[in-house]
């Protein structure tokens, strides 16, 4: 599989789970757009890969949620385990410095949004209302 198909397939994983944890959650996509001072329907527009995913998306949403992001990305990549088991602390370390590279790399390569003041990158412009 090609890195593009890799990259692409991530992304994929990555909107799918956000949106069943805000399902699962019973916390509105409007109250996330509140929380993050997105317009209404953005979320959504992100969420369904109109708008490019970027860092500010999944942690706004996270935040939101009140998910620590390790144990977001743990879950979804692995090194989480639901039953209560403990993955030893170095694996984690190693885990989580391997998925920041990834992610950099992703930045890097322009594929997803940095982090920024909380104004959409020009490329990423929110819908009007």
């Amino acid at each position: 599989m090609s890195v593009k198909a890799q990259r692409d397939e991530a992304i994929a994983q990555i909107r799918r789970e956000l949106r069943r944890l805000i399902n699962d959650s019973g916390v509105t996509q409007r109250s996330i757009e509140e929380k993050n001072g997105f317009t209404q329907g953005y979320l959504s527009q992100v969420l369904k890969g109109h708008i490019a995913l970027g860092a500010r998306h999944i942690l706004g949403v996270l935040f939101a949620l009140g998910m620590p992001p390790q144990e977001f990305f743990a879950r979804l990549f692995g090194g989480y385990d639901e039953s209560g088991s403990q993955v030893p602390l170095d694996e984690i370390r190693e885990r989580m410095a391997r998925y920041d590279a990834a992610f950099h790399q992703l930045e890097e390569q322009g594929l997803v949004s940095p982090m920024s003041s909380g104004s959409p990158p020009a490329d990423d412009p929110e819908p009007e209302s």
